[in-house]
């Protein structure tokens, strides 16, 4: 294991983070199409 990983339970990520975090970073999730902050610029 890298000295860099971190080893947490799903539920400890889930604790730790906010829904949507939750959704992008370990569901693979994204945002809706054409919803994005930038879009319009």
């Amino acid at each position: 294991m890298k000295e860099s990983e971190v080893q947490k339970s799903e539920a400890e990520w889930k604790r730790d983070m906010t829904p949507m975090q939750y959704h992008v970073l370990r569901e693979k999730g994204t945002e809706r199409p054409f919803t994005g902050e930038y879009w319009e610029t």
